[in-house]
């Protein structure tokens, strides 16, 4: 999708579903890893609830983490 699109200004948000181990450090690892532009990509993490409810009320995307 970045090949396809990146160049026509599409911004990329990656969010993890697993905030206890993907530490800010760890998704900046990950970007670097997989040499992710700054410019297009976002690596989010933060509270599982409000992620939870984000994905189904903004995206209806059900979220089940166990």
């Amino acid at each position: 999708m970045e090949q396809e699109f990146g160049e026509q200004g599409v911004k990329f948000l990656a969010i993890t579903c697993d905030p206890a181990n993907d530490d800010s450090a760890t998704l900046r690892k990950y970007a670097s890893d997989f040499q992710a532009p700054k410019d297009s990509w976002y690596f989010l993490g933060g509270d599982i609830d409000y992620t939870k409810r984000v994905a189904g009320e903004i995206y209806g995307v059900p979220l089940d983490v166990k």
